[in-house]
């Protein structure tokens, strides 16, 4: 399930922002974070990161068991580790658990009101995003 996702996500993105074609690679810098839900547990999911500028790129980041994650760029048919910088709107993808489990999370995206600056640095850009999850009835 969480294999199908991803790469539906991916698909997604790659229809949405073309391939570009003679276009060089933006230069991507190191992003990665903790996505973690209102009890400071660890969420599952994936992230989408759009830039403000309109770009012929994707950045896209899926967590781990611990709710870690680190930013890949999208570019073409290539991904790239780190994202280019600038700024950026996100939106959350949970993924639901096994089924019959107590913690199914309803699979709705959630926007993130606020933005996400990445900076130029080799040193890193780190997020900490915290979301509110639902469980299902």
């Amino acid at each position: 399930m969480r294999r199908s996702l991803r790469i539906l996500v991916c698909g997604a993105v790659l229809f949405v922002t073309g391939c570009p074609r003679g276009e060089q690679p933006p230069e991507t810098f190191p992003a990665k974070g903790q996505l973690v839900d209102q009890n400071n547990q660890p969420v599952a999911a994936t992230i989408s990161f759009k830039s403000s500028q309109g770009a012929s790129f994707a950045v896209v980041a899926t967590t781990d068991a611990e709710g870690r994650f680190e930013l890949e760029t999208i570019f073409g048919n290539r991904k790239i580790k780190g994202a280019p910088k600038g700024e950026y709107r996100a939106t959350v993808m949970p993924m639901m658990g096994e089924q019959g489990q107590e913690n199914e999370m309803l699979i709705e995206p959630i926007e993130l009101p606020q933005t996400f600056e990445v900076k130029p640095t080799q040193e890193g850009n780190e997020f900490s995003i915290q979301v509110e999850i639902r469980k299902q009835r």
